[in-house]
């Protein structure tokens, strides 16, 4: 009864008019009792112990005199509506990335996180970490991109950020993904969504748009919901229609990738890979080996597949669609990943397949990234270079880049590729990921030596106008992160704001694990201390 009375009259969602009026026949009948019972008990009893005796049917009483009755319960006013509480649409938004719990892409997620606060993003971001078994941390293991090692991370390392909005999701370590290495993405992200889905974590955010992107990407501008206009939309899918930004159930968005539909019907995938579906899946074409016998995705022909389909991050999604979604995404990786021999983008084809399995065509946006600057851009899409494109009519700092205020600005970055351009001396200045010095974040280790103020000025074609514009914002954006995140953990005194790590393609003799600056790939050069060849 005590509970009741305590809990009941702010939680009238739970409490009918008829629960009320029995709690408050309840009250009246444990003040009765309570009554009876002092008028019927011992004087010894009332006198050893007057304040129990006494103040028990007079404090009910007063409950049952303040407790509202039934028809009174049903005034007692709701509190604010998930609607009321999230004024803004892109509350709703969930952004997520999976990644290793390496160092490589340790510096990677802090430099998105970074750039996460730095254009505002409303909305929540998580973190998914697989392969972190704490048996295994500070041991060796391979590096997901290279054949090299490096240390595996603790869990206590992995969570510090400078984005105050971050979490975190440690996963289990995915067999598959020994041998394909790519399979991290789709198994963590299942892992993930099965146990929110469990605990039950959702029910304060019902319309929660899921948008899934890589680590290797950087904000230029915040991923909104809010309905914009055709004419501020770069919309691949027909037809192009006002608020083809805006995900709903059973209508998800993507960014367009001209990666195609190999293996829908008309693909290639039936020729190239038919040794192996002869011999392993009794012949069947690619897509039925994949979705499986009568499945909606063997419908989907080259038209209706570039139309929906052609597509890679970030992805947005409805968590009502992307909770069963991840199920099929992840069982038809497996068979993808077999027949393409781990081909880089399995997962890729694997989510279209698993889109079209489950009859969500994506509406395919260009406007969403930069990635390849040979790309076309302009009134042929492919990418949002086209609005780039007009920005870089105007002289740009390398050092401070930035871009005019307004709805045209793509939002990511994804340098996922080799960029490279020459300065006024001849001297190439280029950026890979992997070039990176994987420990980079450390309070000992130079900053990136950025290039030429004037580098994008000199520029006189446009592909090498988006190339710097490209390596100069990505710069800008590591260092600034990295300097951010040492102010913020280490020592005073300790951080290291030289900017002398020179990226470079030379061939080296340095080791990864006895030289914090070298990587298989490429190496970093630092001023003063020069390991590499000539």
């Amino acid at each position: 009864v005590c509970v009741c009375v305590c809990v009941a009259p702010d939680r009238s969602e739970l409490i009918t008019p008829e629960m009320g009026d029995l709690i408050k026949l309840l009250l009246g009948g444990a003040v009765a009792v309570l009554a009876l019972l002092l008028i019927l008990s011992p004087r010894e009893v009332r006198r050893s112990r007057p304040a129990t005796i006494y103040l028990a049917p007079i404090l009910l009483f007063g409950l049952y005199l303040l407790y509202p009755s039934g028809a009174n319960i049903e005034d007692i006013p709701d509190g604010p509506t998930y609607e009321e509480l999230s004024a803004h649409p892109d509350d709703r938004i969930h952004i997520v990335f999976s990644t290793s719990c390496t160092h490589f892409q340790q510096w990677q997620s802090e430099v998105l996180l970074h750039s996460y606060s730095k254009v505002q993003q409303r909305g929540r971001v998580t973190r998914l970490i697989s392969g972190c078994d704490p048996l295994t941390e500070g041991n060796f293991k391979n590096n997901f991109m290279h054949d090299s090692k490096e240390k595996v991370q603790s869990r206590a390392h992995i969570k510090r950020t400078t984005n105050p909005k971050a979490d975190f999701f440690f996963t289990p370590t995915f067999k598959l993904a020994e041998k394909f290495k790519f399979a991290n993405k789709p198994f963590s992200v299942q892992s993930w969504a099965n146990s929110r889905a469990s605990e039950g974590t959702l029910s304060e955010n019902p319309d929660e748009i899921i948008v899934l992107i890589d680590p290797d990407m950087i904000f230029l501008a915040p991923i909104t919901l809010e309905p914009i206009a055709k004419e501020n939309l770069l919309i691949r899918t027909k037809p192009q229609v006002d608020g083809g930004n805006v995900v709903t159930r059973g209508h998800p968005v993507a960014a367009f990738y001209p990666i195609g539909v190999p293996w829908a019907k008309g693909g290639f995938f039936n020729q190239k890979w038919k040794p192996m579906l002869d011999a392993d899946f009794g012949g069947k074409e690619f897509n039925e080996a994949v979705c499986g016998f009568g499945s909606p995705c063997l419908e989907i022909d080259q038209t209706s597949g570039w139309n929906s389909y052609s597509l890679g991050p970030p992805y947005m999604m409805h968590w009502d669609d992307f909770k069963t979604f991840v199920w099929t995404w992840t069982k038809f990786t497996i068979p993808s990943a077999k027949l393409t021999s781990n081909d880089l983008i399995a997962e890729m084809w694997s989510f279209a397949m698993a889109s079209a399995h489950l009859k969500l065509p994506h509406t395919m946006l260009d406007n969403m990234m930069v990635s390849n600057p040979n790309e076309a851009g302009g009134s042929s899409f492919s990418e949002a270079w086209g609005w780039v494109d007009e920005h870089l009519k105007q002289p740009m700092s390398c050092h401070n880049p930035t871009l005019p205020p307004g709805r045209n600005i793509p939002n990511i970055i994804h340098f996922c590729q080799n960029q490279n351009v020459m300065d006024e001396h001849n001297r190439p200045w280029m950026f890979h990921k992997g070039h990176v010095p994987e420990h980079i974040l450390d309070c000992d280790m130079p900053l990136l030596k950025p290039p030429p103020d004037n580098i994008f000025n000199i520029q006189s074609g446009t592909k090498d106008r988006r190339k710097a514009f490209f390596i100069c914002h990505v710069f800008k954006s590591i260092n600034d992160a990295v300097l951010d995140y040492r102010t913020t953990f280490c020592p005073v005194g300790t951080v290291n704001t030289k900017k002398s790590i020179y990226l470079h393609q030379h061939s080296n003799n340095c080791k990864p694990t006895e030289h914090k600056t070298c990587f298989p790939l490429a190496s970093a050069k630092v001023e003063g201390y020069d390991f590499t060849d000539p």
